[in-house]
């Protein structure tokens, strides 16, 4: 690698190359959700960082998404025989089954994207 920044390290008393990769995504709310296989604000638990529903209280906290979870939630649905079956888990979980190679990185983008008023 020569990609990075020379550096001197105190400890070791040598020059070392320091390679930090920055992962920034800058996007609309709707191009957050498809990033995150997400329905967008038309699912039934709308928010691509919660699992708030339209039913609930603005203010109520809800269960965090996380990677582990959509990644589980996204095998249910790849399990079900039916598109109609597909189709109300889709809605349920407010997710797509589709392969994104977003969901195998080691950051899990569901706790990193910004709150914001939507």
């Amino acid at each position: 690698e020569t990609e990075g920044v020379f550096t001197f390290d105190a400890l070791h008393q040598e020059t070392v190359l320091v390679v930090a990769p920055l992962m920034c995504i800058v996007c609309d709310n709707p191009r957050a959700s498809a990033l995150l296989n997400h329905l967008g604000s038309g699912a039934l638990k709308h928010c691509p960082r919660c699992m708030t529903t339209r039913k609930e209280n603005p203010e109520t906290v809800c269960a965090l998404r996380t990677k582990a979870m959509a990644l589980q939630q996204i095998a249910q649905i790849n399990a079900l025989l039916t598109e109609v079956n597909k189709v109300e888990m889709r809605k349920f979980f407010g997710l797509r089954e589709d392969y994104n190679p977003l969901l195998y990185i080691p950051a899990d983008l569901y706790l990193s994207i910004p709150v914001e008023v939507l």
